[in-house]
């Protein structure tokens, strides 16, 4: 990372939990490596922290929920999100976050690593501080034993299988998102379709699919092809257009069961989306 010296003492008056690098223990085996398994624990039951304090790490760390509940949150970074058991975290430097037990009982696998390769995982968008779906299986183990072993060789396989479950879980991880937002774009079609008056906000829609709303933006052009505020008029025309060709409500009706009180508005959106006024539609597909 381009990191910035930051002031340790301002930080820790400032009431954050500091996390240093140990300065002691990185052998010549990681130097030339480029990166270092600080530490790892198994099943670790952090204490509870009912005040929980903002935490600051000068290296990266990935924990694996195995049992209970958990939550994580950065500052800044909006609504603390809660977790469960197969999904984990992954802790960047130099961001300011929290994660820990969600009131129940927390046992984690953990690991925390620092290094150039690390950073050029970090600047390449492999690592990503946040939220991450992990498995069943507990997949940190197999690197702590090798970890745990003093040899050189042992050290290099550790760095090697941790380096390639950081990218393996990227692209699972990428994967499983793509399907998410499918299925999360196809509920929200639903939701739209349910309340046709509703004028909603892009930050309503943003938070129904639980993404931030440049996240939910990006991801919307994606799926549909088209901006959210074009969508809904698309999805409020076709219903119209069912109305008109169906029922015998007037165009000042149809218009406000759409959200719109001026009806010379509907009209001329209609026409824009449809390629013909209300009138028209109705006469020329009315049997």
């Amino acid at each position: 990372m381009n990191k910035t010296t930051p002031n340790i003492p301002q930080l820790e008056k400032a009431g954050y939990n500091i996390h240093q690098c140990p300065k002691f223990g990185c052998r010549s085996i990681h130097r030339s490596y480029g990166l270092w398994i600080i530490s790892s624990r198994r099943r670790q039951s952090p204490n509870p922290a009912w005040l929980p304090k903002l935490r600051y790490f000068e290296f990266y760390a990935i924990s694996h929920l195995i049992e209970g509940r958990a939550f994580y949150w950065e500052k800044d970074g909006g609504a603390r999100r809660a977790y469960e058991p197969d999904q984990g975290v992954i802790m960047v430097p130099d961001r300011l976050h929290y994660y820990g037990r969600d009131n129940t009982e927390f046992y984690e696998d953990t690991i925390r690593f620092t290094g150039p390769v690390a950073d050029q995982l970090f600047k390449s968008g492999i690592l990503k501080p946040g939220i991450i779906h992990i498995g069943h299986f507990r997949r940190l183990l197999p690197i702590m034993d090798l970890a745990d072993n003093p040899s050189d060789a042992a050290q290099v396989k550790a760095n090697i299988a941790l380096q390639n479950l950081l990218i393996e879980l990227y692209f699972e991880n990428q994967n499983l998102n793509q399907k998410n937002h499918s299925s999360q774009i196809s509920e929200l079609h639903k939701i739209i379709q349910s309340e046709p008056a509703k004028w909603w906000s892009l930050s309503e829609l943003a938070d129904i699919c639980r993404l931030s709303v440049n996240q939910f933006r990006n991801v919307f052009k994606r799926e549909t092809g088209m901006k959210p505020k074009a969508y809904i008029d698309k999805i409020k025309m076709t219903k119209a257009a069912e109305e008109l060709c169906i029922t015998t409500r007037n165009i000042s009706e149809i218009a406000l069961a759409f959200g719109y009180d001026d009806p010379y508005h509907f009209s001329r959106r209609f026409k824009e989306i449809m390629g013909a006024s209300p009138e028209h539609y109705r006469r020329s597909n009315t049997v």
